[in-house]
């Protein structure tokens, strides 16, 4: 019985400290007269379904290398694992009917490259968030 207890609560330890995990946010370049955005639109943008900000200027949507950061984007925008993304995004390829988004190492490089890049659209963990860009609402 002891056993028993020990495991709920090891399970239990788990899935509350895998809920505490850093909050993801999307961000954009300061110029972006975008502040909100939906979560239909992001999952539209970053399975390029939609290649163009409302105003007709360019979007690039950039994602992120690091695993832990791409799980947590993918689940709560996409919907999907980082292997249902990755497998999306071969069989768009594969086809020729899409080129995956850029791709950048981690936090500090997603801001460096969102905050140049007119139109480009990423994200981050919320502790991450700086003046060098800016935060999309989602409404």
């Amino acid at each position: 019985m002891n056993q028993r207890v020990l495991f709920i609560l090891v399970f239990l330890l788990l899935v509350f400290s895998s809920s505490s995990l850093a909050e993801i946010v999307l961000i954009t370049d300061l110029e972006n007269p975008v502040s909100e955005i939906s979560t239909l639109d992001a999952k539209n943008i970053f399975l390029g379904k939609r290649r163009s900000w409302a105003d007709g200027s360019m979007l690039i949507p950039v994602t992120q290398v690091d695993r832990a950061a791409t799980d947590q984007f993918s689940r709560k925008y996409l919907n999907m694992s980082v292997a249902q993304y990755n497998l999306y995004w071969r069989q768009m390829l594969f086809t020729g009917t899409g080129l995956p988004p850029l791709a950048v190492a981690d936090d500090a490089a997603m801001k460096k490259m969102v905050a140049t890049k007119l139109g480009a659209i990423g994200y981050i963990s919320a502790s991450s968030l700086d003046a060098t860009v800016k935060k999309l609402e989602i409404r």
